[in-house]
């Protein structure tokens, strides 16, 4: 060490990796030993009997913001049907669960080639890439990959500087290549010094790895997704430079699991109060865990980018002595070898699937004991006496995922979603032997059923595939054999796959051309996996062709234009002058909180009518605030934007946004108009809620839909772009009326606040049961109504009013006092029911309550978020109640009447949106009082605690102003 300038501070020199904690005797860790300050104030000092701290001191998580979305990311074992049990095939993945799937593994060969193993893991890897929602991540590397005597060198070599290139290109070609959506490199572990049976790694290993990632970052496409996995070992970690690698990568999947197990034998550092390291204990103790989570984060990776792992298998050991199962008590084997029984599929001592634990749960005879473990945060099952296993079960690694999703971590993940439980046989196997004895030969054993024609010989380098340009789309369609291509997947359907029960008809067609896993347009909602149109690379192997993408994207077209042609006259379009004079007579002002709102609209009617069907990353909503900030929440494919891009962003750039500084007219209110019909024709466009009739596989909607698709109707061409079809008049008629309903829902609302007409829902403080209000009561609560019921609703037994106070009769006209009474809000004697979308008083209120009740009893909540789940709910059964979507103001009759009084106009801020439900502004300036103790018993006056009192009353209790009292004596 360079000897340093003078008053240097010696603690910050050579500080020890990942920012880990040093004591006075310059010994660094993590634990409480190395990191509790015990400083006695003389510097240097510590307690007697500890070691102290002086560097980098705490074991606290550092808590960064909230990531804007959650992560869920599955590992899928893409090697697992060659196992002799506990078999997955990707189509039976539950997507749904999970934003992210990695598959795993993909391997690298000595010249840094990517590859993916046997047939059996090929057949996975091509079915895992035709899954539809989460993100696609391909996992390079493994434990055994990294430690192999084979192949532990190509990592250690590939990130050197005479290699790190060719590595980062190959690896981001293979991405590119495969559509994938990123790339995750499980090393384990650079700069290792001591993993057995391999020489230890360089030093230099760690910042080689780091100016890797940053070659592949740069070779990656834009949008692609970059990650590694890290230790949560700190002994493993000390070689990650930590904080630089967070600058270029997305996310880290942090490998919080195998904390303990038989490698732990004989190592007196690897167990707390267990010197011989051969004690039970749990392999994801959540204790080590939240350790680990200071370490990584105290290092420098933001904890929103930490993906902290839970798993479905567990770690086990052969107890030494029946009976003795606590953390203290031993197991017997060695470093190397476990006693632990070896899971029937997972054929290995010390590791069984949460599939072979529940097995065993379900056979009693063989359980010892089961319990949660308290200390470690585990499950314990013992079992056969002396066989003993710490996991997580399913409820446990919920309540692990809401634990770190409470501490702003970026998400979880699992590892492995094949082992949480057993699957029957895909559809068309009789058995699992022989499903994999098929691909193992090569076959597909989806492919069932006779192929005519020549569809199956063609490719994707075709003329009819390449020259889009230069063939009509009937040409098209009869060069790549489509008509024979329909004709086989109807007979698959009809005459093999239509009496499973677990089959539906689009799964049967997509099984059959090697489309999108899970498909079923009959079923509207965001698992039908009917929401895009695919490239001709998506159907390939054997017993399919081109033609089979052309039928699967007339099929979506047929989806998404069935929807669009019926909604040509909604019946919104010509109510919306009346709507303007019965809600919004005056016309607004300018307002970019207005233009948000109804950007937000766009998004939350989407949602509520037709979000399975917008999920594309080409929407032309991408422009849009709300879209920007989430790119992967709702879209529509490319060659059905041109609709909505009339209608929906060129208006929304010159009414929304607003032309530079025009005042909002008669004019511009019409234009406004004008864009929310077009927002609502843009959203009902893509409603397919009641398609199943033409995708429940009968005789009757293959007919029609044979008749759709047939002659080239919905496929490119140098002719054009696909014509469209017409729904029911009946489904048009409920689409229409759900529209309808969320339109005036969010409408009504908007007007009010465009228009600055302070519509509050105010809280009388009255039961239902004491309804309806006298005249004298609605009188002290401020209310003008004719007969005390208009505008009135019960909600959770509570009397709330919608209603307004006109600012002109608060200001006063001609001389007249002024008036704070509230009214009924306009247009509210309309929200009957029958008219306005069916909207009610009801409806707003509940809506308005929801929200300020979601928002912690305050007004402000955000808007509606589409992608929470209870939300999604709500809007796609229309429930316009739903927290976020109804945002008008609550709050007391006292807050309200004091807001819009004159006595109180100087502690009241006028330009709050929420005004008048905003509390009075503390007192800045107090009068001074002086009270002389004359050592009796008198007091202060009553008035003066009165006042006191006053001045709290209805403010948010929240005080700036220094209060003086002087007490002579």
């Amino acid at each position: 060490t360079v000897a340093p300038p003078a008053g240097t501070n010696f603690s910050t020199m050579n500080e020890y990796p990942l920012n880990a904690c040093c004591d006075a005797f310059g010994q660094c860790g993590t634990t409480e030993e190395f990191c509790t300050n015990t400083n006695t104030g003389v510097p240097g000092s510590r307690a007697p009997g500890t070691n102290g701290c002086i560097s980098n001191c705490g074991t606290d998580v550092v808590i960064g913001a909230k990531p804007s979305t959650y992560m869920k990311f599955g590992f899928y074992e893409g090697y697992n049907l060659g196992r002799p049990c506990l078999y997955q095939t990707p189509g039976q993945i539950d997507t749904s669960n999970y934003t992210h799937l990695g598959y795993s593994f993909g391997t690298l060969s000595t010249d840094y080639e990517v590859q993916i193993g046997d047939p059996l893991s090929m057949y996975t890897w091509d079915e895992f890439l035709r899954l539809e929602g989460p993100s696609k991540i391909l996992v390079i590397g493994r434990w055994a990959f990294s430690t192999d005597t084979d192949t532990y060198n190509i990592f250690r070599q590939g990130v050197t500087a005479e290699n790190r290139q060719t590595m980062a290109n190959n690896i981001a070609t293979f991405v590119k290549n495969s559509n994938v959506d990123g790339v995750c490199i499980d090393w384990e572990y650079p700069g290792a010094p001591d993993i057995p049976g391999i020489p230890p790694d360089s030093p230099d290993s760690g910042m080689n790895y780091l100016e890797f990632l940053k070659l592949l970052r740069t070779a990656l496409p834009s949008n692609s997704q970059l990650s590694v996995a890290m230790p949560a070992s700190y002994w493993y970690l000390k070689n990650f430079p930590v904080s630089d690698m967070s600058g270029v990568l997305d996310y880290a999947i942090f490998m919080t699991y195998d904390l303990h197990s038989t490698w732990d034998g004989g190592n007196q550092y690897s167990q707390e109060r267990c010197s011989t390291g051969d004690c039970l204990r749990s392999d994801v103790n959540l204790t080590e865990t939240i350790n680990s989570l200071a370490m990584v984060t105290k290092a420098g990776l933001p904890s929103t980018k930490v993906v902290v792992g839970t798993t479905s298998y567990g770690r086990s050991f052969k107890m030494a002595r029946a009976g003795c199962d606590g953390p203290d008590c031993m197991w017997v084997g060695s470093a190397g070898q476990s006693e632990a029984e070896p899971g029937p599929c997972t054929q290995t001592a010390g590791y069984l699937a949460n599939a072979d634990i529940e097995a065993i749960i379900n056979n009693a005879s063989r359980v010892t004991k089961q319990y949660l473990d308290s200390t470690s945060d585990s499950t314990i099952l013992v079992y056969d006496d002396v066989q003993w296993v710490a996991y997580e079960s399913d409820s446990l690694r919920d309540t692990r995922a809401t634990l770190y999703q409470g501490i702003n971590m970026g998400g979880v993940c699992d590892w492995a979603i094949d082992l949480q439980t057993c699957n029957e046989p895909p559809s068309r196997s009789n058995s699992w032997a022989e499903f994999i004895s098929a691909v193992n030969v090569g076959s597909d054993p989806a492919d069932v059923g006779n192929r005519t024609g020549n569809w199956t010989t063609l490719t994707c380098t075709d003329d009819a595939v390449t020259n889009i340009r230069g063939l009509t789309p009937q040409e098209r369609w009869d060069e790549l054999d489509c008509k024979d291509a329909w004709t086989d997947v109807i007979s698959v359907w009809q005459n093999i796959d239509q009496g499973h029960d677990s089959l539906s008809f689009t799964e049967s067609i997509s099984d059959t051309l090697h489309g999108p896993e899970n498909a079923n347009c009959s079923q509207a909602g965001p698992l039908s996996n009917c929401e895009q149109t695919q490239q001709c690379s998506d159907f390939v192997g054997e017993g399919t062709g081109p033609a089979g993408y052309e039928i699967w994207n007339s099929m979506m077209y047929t989806s998404f234009i069935d929807a669009i042609t019926g909604f040509a006259a909604l019946s919104i379009d010509s109510s919306l002058s009346s709507f303007e004079d019965t809600f919004a007579p005056v016309p607004p002002p300018p307002s970019d909180e207005v233009a948000q709102l109804i950007i937000a609209f766009v998004t939350l009617g989407a949602s509520a009518i037709a979000a399975p069907f917008f999920n594309s990353s080409k929407s032309i909503f991408k422009s849009l605030p709300y879209f920007a900030a989430n790119p992967n929440i709702l879209g529509i494919d490319k060659d059905l934007t041109s609709a909505l891009i009339t209608f929906g962003s060129n208006v929304a750039k010159d009414v929304i946004t607003g032309g530079p500084g025009s005042a909002w007219t008669v004019e511009d209110q019409d234009s406004f108009s004008a864009y929310l019909g077009q927002i609502v024709f843009g959203c009902s466009n893509a409603t397919t809620y009641t398609l199943a009739g033409l995708f429940n596989g009968s005789d009757a909607g293959i007919t029609t839909l044979s008749t759709a698709i047939a002659d080239s109707h919905f496929i490119e061409g140098n002719t054009g772009t696909p014509q469209t079809s017409t729904l029911s008049s009946e489904t048009i008629s409920d689409l229409e009326a759900a529209m309808t309903r969320v339109f005036y829902g969010f409408a009504i609302p908007l007007a009010w606040s465009a228009t600055n007409k302070g519509v509050i829902v105010m809280d009388t403080g009255y039961t239902c049961d004491q309804a309806p209000l006298s005249a004298d009561t609605l009188l002290e609560l401020n209310l003008d109504t004719a007969d005390g019921t208009q505008a009135s609703s019960c909600y959770n037994n509570e009397i709330y009013y919608l209603v307004y106070y006109d600012t002109m009769d608060l200001q006063g006209e001609s001389g007249d006092p002024p008036d704070d009474t509230f009214e009924p809000a306009p247009g509210s004697s309309d929200l009957d029911g029958t008219i306005w979308g069916t909207v009610t008083v009801d409806d707003i209120v509940k809506g308005a309550v929801r929200t300020y009740q979601q928002n912690g009893n305050e007004n402000g909540g955000a808007v509606a978020d589409p992608t929470h789940p209870g939300t999604l709910a709500d809007l796609q059964n229309v429930d316009i109640t739903t927290p976020g979507f109804i945002r008008i103001p609550v709050c007391s009759s006292g807050e309200a009447q004091n807001a819009v009084s004159p006595h109180y106009s100087n502690r009241i801020n006028a330009s709050d949106p929420n005004n008048p439900c905003v509390p009075l502004q503390g007192v800045t300036e107090c009068e001074s009082f002086t009270y002389t103790s004359e050592t009796s018993s008198a007091s202060a006056l009553v008035s003066d605690c009165q006042d006191i009192i006053n001045n709290i009353q209805q403010t948010t209790r929240l005080w700036n102003a220094t209060l003086n009292i002087y007490i002579a004596s």
